[in-house]
């Protein structure tokens, strides 16, 4: 894509996390759907900030502290309204609990195991949401794979998150078949946030990129790339 007008304002600063298959910190670079897509973004824009993979929690934490610090993918909530510059949507998730075959968390009524272990990932929309839906023992982790640890060391009764991150996990386990899990219980949309000291502008070129991507196909194809649906 031709570059639009790029901003006089001063280089920008974008966080993610290691959240694969949307962003997956590699021994060489980074890659991941949603990172090749905020990648195109950005080039489209006239921006080349580096994009940095840190814990999720501190992403979400830098990126309201600024200066023109973005972050992705960030599920939009009330709760976060009011924390972020909301730039440009990027990609609608669905989220699952799953669990081991043989648990007594029952996975076809999980709204009656509302007093079971949930692990999530610290920060995440998930915990935000899980809490909202009366969830009262949420067990924290950093990245997917702890997850994944603490479900295995009975540490955790059931993993609630990203179906698309929770098929990319399990997807390479010798016992991938030993796990279940539900059907989809909500859907959000992510998106490429930021602070407050982005301007209407920025979000309107990011937007209008976003338009020229979809429109060329290479939203799609990128995004199955990855085994994903747009």
């Amino acid at each position: 894509m031709t570059p639009l007008a790029r901003s006089r304002e001063p280089g920008w600063s974008v966080q993610t996390g290691h959240l694969p298959p949307f962003v997956i910190a590699g021994p060489v670079r980074p890659a991941g759907a949603l990172f090749e897509v905020v990648q195109a973004l950005l080039q489209a824009v006239g921006e080349e900030p580096e994009i940095r993979v840190v814990p999720w929690k501190r992403a979400i934490v830098l990126a309201q502290e600024g200066p023109r610090t973005a972050v992705f993918p960030l599920s939009r909530l009330p709760e976060r309204e009011s924390s972020y510059r909301w730039l440009v949507q990027l990609y609608r998730e669905r989220y699952v609990f799953f669990t081991r075959h043989g648990s007594d968390f029952d996975i076809d009524h999980p709204e009656e195991m509302r007093t079971r272990r949930i692990a999530v990932i610290r920060g995440a929309s998930t915990e935000v949401a899980l809490q909202r839906l009366g969830y009262q023992h949420l067990v924290e982790a950093n990245e997917p794979r702890e997850c994944l640890r603490y479900l295995q060391a009975g540490m955790a009764d059931a993993v609630f998150g990203a179906q698309a991150i929770v098929r990319y996990g399990l997807r390479d386990l010798p016992d991938r078949q030993a796990y279940l899990l539900s059907v989809p219980q909500m859907t959000m949309m992510s998106w490429l946030a930021g602070s407050h000291d982005f301007t209407d502008g920025d979000a309107s070129r990011l937007q209008e990129a976003m338009r020229v991507l979809r429109a060329s196909g290479a939203y799609a194809r990128i995004l199955a790339n990855y085994g994903l649906l747009p």
